[in-house]
Order: structure tokens, then C-alpha cells, then sequence
């Protein structure tokens, strides 16, 4: 019987014995999931919705002109555009053309992604952030927006995990890129002062980190502003200002704190764990003075924090206010805190109900301020912030998918008595005769939470065709703060997948569905989640989705950067650690007399995150075992991205296996 050291071949990525048997696994799956009688009308409905012309066309804004990456069949990598704010609001919006992103691909022969745009203080030009394949790793060019085209000798930082802001218009703070200046799991551990028309090798070093801490990452504050971040573990780091003084000084905060702004004398930060009485999430007040001397005595001025219904979930730092999203039953609420003298005064937004707030953009040069919102029925909006807080609707994106449907939050008991909340989305008329197709989706870790947004994909090719959908806020998460993520990591992580399967069970007992018509899916920590609980209870489940998964969590330390993760589900070096991972780790638990549900394992070769011989080795461990399953690969896209093209093929794949197995 194989055990934990075997298929270890398969890490191999691109040695002709892995490839050979992925080729082969892929070819057996695309032949099964053609033969459905709706692939190619899934593959063209999805190729639509991942269109431009169906997505909200506002993707960032700067110096009074919305920015935009517009995809299409003719131009499936995207054209990168902008319009003028004031012309953004037109019915046929008049773009303006600054890149053919599929045309430089052509040029170049890469495959190029577009992963960001960093735009300079003065919003003349920016660093194009570039992806080959989709890889985490990026190359960074200098992009001037007036003509139109890379600047000739301007700034270029190679492909890799680094990073970087802008400290002025000829002057910007670069994370390491080359291996001297990268830590144990590739990301960056030095900070560079790189000046226009020197050599990137010969730029000054700023700052040094530890070779076996997270990482160092830079951010512009605004011209001549920059923080640095040196991240301890997940959730402790150091954080340093470096401004016109050109000197380096640190903010002695708490390791829990990670710095969000400053306002006039004051730094603001907020909390990832408890500290000294004060609550995790909190957001707190300190002179930049006592920071610097280290002279507050951990005595801190509390401007927002959790209470026992509502919790902080996001901040956003303005030019001279900042927004919070707090989280009351998974879903926002949105606050505007305005200075006042000596004192924060806060005040809600109007954004309908059971919404979340996906983005909130401030153009650096002309600080007008824009929120984006969504639910699950209603696709993202885009709003400009009145000085009265009145939010000004500017634009919506198209309905995706049609019908009378609803939306419910229901409540399961888990196993330890913890009461966890799941919306159900389905058609009005329907009826609880435990007949229905259903999709159970989770994630559960990393203090993600999952809320409710609109769903092109799963609205169009599920939901409208009849299926249920399901999205289940389990522990790991913070929809409830950051206790909520605490209670179920490290040695408590099976609270998550109890909590999962507390939820299908519930679904069952109140007739939605049957085990026989009970599909599930998740990706990354959410696919963990899907071979933990499919290892656990293989008779809960018809169907299950697991995309670019973690599932040998013996092993996942070694591939980098894997490491990263250590506070969340521990060390399975350790030997405590290691009994609490093996009874819970999937590839350690897949056993030849099982009977188990007809997987579909997703993963990417070019996922540089969670590495793809997770899927691959489970994928072969349970055909030997004689177990039947699907497995497929896709040669771009990395972590779960990919152009219009490879989207639009995973999702035929995913929905023609989902009613294949459950319609």
C-alpha cells in the first residue's frame, strides 16, 4: 500500500514521467466532461460572464481616471484602458487604449497576466505589475500613462515575490528580488532605495529582516512617506516610517499591532490578537512621538473595536477620515470616522442590507473617495463618498443571470454545541421535498470570510438552471472576529471541518437535499477542506470540487511557501503537532476499502502557492487504491486565475461534473 513517501516523483513538475501522467489524467477527464449534453453551452455562458462587457468596468482609479482591464474572446488577456471619471458615467464609455496586454504577450512570447498597477505620487506614470502564466512571481515595469508606453531605461524589477512603493516620483523602495535578498519561503526580507538612473544592483540598502520571518513589504503613504512592514509570524511584525528625513525610525508598537496610516502627529493601527487588555480587531490611537521613543507604556487611545455583535473586518485609511466594514451576522456595515478636535466621530453608511463591501479606492492625487458593494443578488456597484456621506450611485455592473430567486441564513449546531451560520440561495417557489441539487461552498482559515457577493458563474450555470447554492461562514474564518479564527487552528483546526459537516447534515434535515444530491467545492484551504471532510464522512457527499488544495499536511513545510502557514495549522515536525495534522490530513487518511464520492482534484502547474502535487499526489494515491475520480491541470492561471479562455474552460469542466454527479 503507498504510504506518505510515495508519488513523490510528482513534485517533479515538469519531468517528462509527471507530465506524461498528467497528460493522461487530463485527457480522460476533458473526454468525460465533453460528453455532457450541456459542456459547450456552459463553456460559451461562461466565456460571457467573464467578459468585460458583464463585470464592473472599475477596477482602480487615479488622478480623475478610472482604470480598467477589458476582456473579450478577440482579447482574452485584456486591453488595460481608462476613461475619465466624469465620462465613466456614460452608457457607451469612450476608453482610452494604454496597453494590448494580448499583443505584448504576442510581441514577447510570454504569456502575460496583469497583476496590478502602482501608481506614482503624482498619478504621471506607474509600475505595471505583469504575471507569466498567472505565477504569484511578477516582473515590474516603469509605465508612462501620457505616452503610452514603457519608459525607456525606467524602472524594471525582475520577475519575482517582491514588492514596491513609490517614496517620489524618482526614488522607489524595492523589496528583495534576487536570492540573496529573499527569505526561507521566497518573499522578500530586504528593502532597497532604488534612484531613477541607477543600476537595481547598486540601489542602497535600507533594511535588513531575519531570514526565517515571514517577510519585509513596503507601501507609499504618500510622497515622501513610505512604511515598511517586517512580518514577524502571520500575525506579529515591526513596522518602520521612512520619510523626507531619508532615516529609517521604528514605531514601537506591539508585535499583535500592524500600522495603518498616519494622521497629522498620530500613527493609527489595529490588532491581530489580544494585548494588554486591549481587544483583537481593535483599532487604536498613538503620538507618533511615544511611538518613536518607545515612551506610551502600552497605554493607547481606543477609537473602534469589536463588540459582541458586531466586528471589524476591514479599515481603510482616507487623507483625513478612514472607513471601517464591520461584520454583524456576515454581512457589513460601513462607518466613516471623521477628527473632530481630539475626538473620532463615526457614522454609518447607507449600503443596502446584506451587502459587502469589496473595495473602497481613493485617488491619490484628487482624493475623491469611491465604494464598491455587491450581495448575492445583486452585482457590484460603484458609489462616489459625498462630504455630507451620502454615497452618489455612479455605475453597476449587468445582471448575469436571471429568475425569481432568494436568499436565507439558516444556523447549524456543531459538534461542540457552536451555533454556525450558512446563507442558502435558491429559487423563490421552491420547495423543501429534499430533492435539490445543492452546492455546498466553505473555506475556513487564514481569518478569511466569506460573504455575501454576487456569483456570475455559479448564478448562471447553478442557480438558474435550478440548483441551490449554499455558503457556510464555518470557524477559521473572522465573520465573528478573531476568536472566531482562533478556536479552530492549529490543535482545534478539526473544529472547521466539524463545523462543515454540521452544515450539510442541517441542509439534509431540513429537506433541501438528499447526501446522494449533495455537491461541495473549495479551493486552496478550502479544497484542505474538502479532502478532510470527504476522508471523514465519504457518505455525506456526491459530489466534490477540490481546486489547487493543501492535502499532504505532512509535507506541506517543505514546499515552499508552504512554511508561511505553520501559524495556522502548526509544525508537523513537531511530534504533538504531527498526531493532531495525521488524523485530519487527507493524503494520510484516503484508504483502499473506503467507498468515497468521484472527486474532481483542479489544481495549476503554475500555482507557485499552494504547489500543485498536492492534487497530483492524492489524484494517484487513490487510483491505485482503485478509487474513481477526475484530475486536471491546467497549464496556466496559477493560485486561480487564468485569461478569459482557461476560465471559462475550468468552469464547462466544474458545472458539467457538478450535474453529471448531482442533476
Amino acid at each position: 500500500m503507498a504510504d506518505e513517501n510515495d508519488f513523490l516523483w510528482l513534485e517533479e513538475l515538469y519531468s517528462e514521467k509527471s507530465l506524461q501522467w498528467v497528460r493522461s489524467q487530463n485527457e480522460k477527464t476533458v473526454k468525460a466532461f465533453k460528453q455532457h449534453p450541456k459542456f459547450h453551452q456552459f463553456f460559451e455562458e461562461a466565456s460571457l460572464l467573464h467578459s468585460s462587457d458583464e463585470a464592473l468596468p472599475f477596477r482602480s482609479v487615479n488622478n480623475g481616471y478610472v482604470y480598467h482591464l477589458e476582456v473579450s474572446a478577440k482579447n482574452p488577456l485584456g486591453r488595460w484602458v481608462r476613461v475619465s471619471l466624469k465620462d465613466f458615467t456614460q452608457e457607451n464609455i469612450p476608453w482610452e487604449l494604454l496597453l494590448d496586454i494580448d499583443e505584448l504577450s504576442k510581441t514577447e512570447q510570454r504569456q502575460w497576466y496583469y497583476a496590478g498597477a502602482f501608481f506614482s505620487p503624482r498619478g504621471e506614470k506607474c509600475l505595471l505589475s505583469l504575471s507569466d502564466r498567472g505565477h504569484d512571481r511578477s516582473i515590474k515595469r516603469e509605465f508612462d500613462l501620457s505616452a503610452k508606453k514603457f519608459v525607456t531605461e525606467g524602472f524594471v524589477i525582475p520577475e519575482s515575490k517582491s514588492n514596491a512603493a513609490w517614496f517620489d516620483e524618482d526614488t522607489l523602495l524595492v523589496g528583495g528580488y534576487e536570492e540573496s535578498g529573499i527569505n526561507h519561503l521566497g518573499y522578500p526580507r530586504v528593502v532597497k532605495v532604488w534612484r531613477r538612473g541607477q543600476e537595481l544592483s547598486k540601489a542602497e540598502m535600507l533594511f535588513e529582516g531575519k531570514f526565517e520571518h515571514y517577510g519585509v513589504w513596503a507601501g507609499d503613504l504618500e510622497e515622501k512617506k513610505c512604511l515598511i512592514h517586517e512580518g514577524v509570524s502571520w500575525d506579529e511584525g515591526k513596522t518602520y516610517l521612512y520619510d523626507h528625513s531619508r532615516k529609517l525610525k521604528q514605531l514601537h508598537l506591539p508585535l499583535e499591532a500592524r500600522a495603518i496610516g498616519l494622521f497629522d502627529q498620530d500613527v493609527i493601527f489595529n490588532l491581530h490578537k489580544d494585548f494588554k487588555g486591549y481587544k483583537a480587531g481593535s483599532v487604536l490611537q498613538v503620538s507618533l512621538e511615544k511611538a518613536f521613543n518607545n515612551s506610551h507604556q502600552d497605554q493607547f487611545k481606543v477609537i473602534a473595536q469589536d463588540t459582541k455583535e458586531s466586528f471589524i473586518d476591514g479599515i481603510e485609511i482616507l487623507k483625513d477620515s478612514f472607513l471601517t466594514f464591520t461584520l454583524k451576522n456576515v454581512s457589513h456595515e460601513l462607518w466613516h470616522y471623521k477628527k473632530e478636535s481630539d475626538t473620532w466621530k463615526a457614522e454609518r453608511l447607507q449600503i443596502p442590507e446584506q451587502s459587502t463591501v469589496t473595495a473602497v479606492l481613493e485617488d491619490a492625487v484628487t482624493k475623491q473617495v469611491f465604494v464598491v458593494s455587491e450581495n448575492f443578488l445583486t452585482p457590484k456597484a460603484v458609489s462616489q463618498l459625498k462630504a455630507d456621506n451620502s454615497l452618489l450611485f455612479l455605475k453597476k455592473a449587468k445582471d448575469i443571470f436571471t429568475g425569481n430567486f432568494t436568499v436565507q441564513q439558516n444556523w447549524a449546531k456543531s459538534t461542540d454545541g457552536t451555533s454556525i451560520p450558512y446563507f442558502v440561495v435558491h429559487k423563490k417557489d421552491l420547495k423543501l421535498d429534499s430533492t435539490h441539487p445543492t452546492l455546498l461552498n466553505a473555506y475556513g482559515g487564514f481569518t478569511i470570510s466569506k460573504l455575501p457577493m454576487y456569483m456570475p458563474a455559479p448564478g448562471k450555470l447553478w442557480l438558474e438552471k435550478g440548483g441551490v447554492f449554499v455558503l457556510a461562514n464555518i470557524r477559521g474564518g473572522a465573520e465573528f472576529g478573531m476568536n472566531w479564527h482562533r478556536s479552530a487552528i492549529l490543535e482545534n483546526k478539526q473544529k472547521s471541518y466539524d463545523d462543515f459537516i454540521a452544515v450539510a447534515e442541517d441542509l439534509i434535515s431540513r429537506k433541501y437535499t438528499t447526501s446522494e444530491r449533495l455537491g461541495i467545492r473549495g479551493g486552496s484551504n478550502g479544497g484542505l477542506l474538502m479532502g478532510a471532510v470527504t476522508t471523514q464522512r465519504p457518505d455525506l457527499f456526491k459530489a466534490v470540487l477540490c481546486e489547487v488544495p493543501l492535502l499532504d499536511m505532512i509535507r506541506y513545510v517543505e514546499l515552499p511557501p508552504g512554511a508561511s502557514w505553520m501559524d495556522e495549522y502548526g509544525d508537523p515536525r513537531n511530534e504533538k503537532m504531527r498526531e493532531v495534522i495525521l488524523k485530519y490530513s487527507p493524503y494520510q487518511n484516503v484508504h483502499k476499502e473506503k467507498k468515497y464520492p468521484k472527486i474532481f482534484f483542479h489544481t495549476s502547474i503554475t500555482d507557485d502557492r499552494v504547489h500543485p502535487s498536492h492534487a497530483r499526489r492524492m489524484a494517484a494515491k487513490m487510483l491505485e487504491q482503485g478509487h474513481e475520480l477526475f484530475f486536471y491541470e491546467e497549464s496556466e492561471g496559477g493560485h486561480g486565475s487564468g485569461d478569459l479562455k482557461t476560465k471559462a474552460f475550468a468552469e464547462a469542466m466544474s458545472f458539467s461534473y457538478l450535474w453529471m454527479m448531482l442533476g
